[in-house]
């Protein structure tokens, strides 16, 4: 997981590339996890809804992002990079 930075703020963020790994499963803290095993594949997180409090579905490349445990939200990568940068005084 790695950590990124706006003007206004940081993130923890984990680009989805079709696999749950040890940074997902970190970001998401605990709560589930799914796989739409659809063409293409989605992901399911409890902790990333909607504006009506639906679960989203997350594409594939798509980022997932915000603070470990809390609510996540999710973007197109063209758009999270548009707003995000890498946070190199963390590493």
């Amino acid at each position: 997981m790695t950590r990124f930075v706006s003007v206004t703020h940081t993130v923890h963020a984990v680009r989805w590339m079709g696999e749950i790994t040890p940074e997902l499963q970190a970001l998401v803290g605990g709560g589930e996890i799914e796989v739409k095993t659809s063409s293409p594949p989605f992901l399911v997180v409890a902790n990333c809804v909607d504006t009506e409090g639906k679960r989203k579905l997350i594409p594939c490349g798509d980022w997932l992002y915000g603070t470990p445990g809390d609510v996540l939200w999710s973007s197109n990568d063209a758009l999270f990079r548009a707003v995000y940068r890498p946070d190199v005084s963390a590493r």
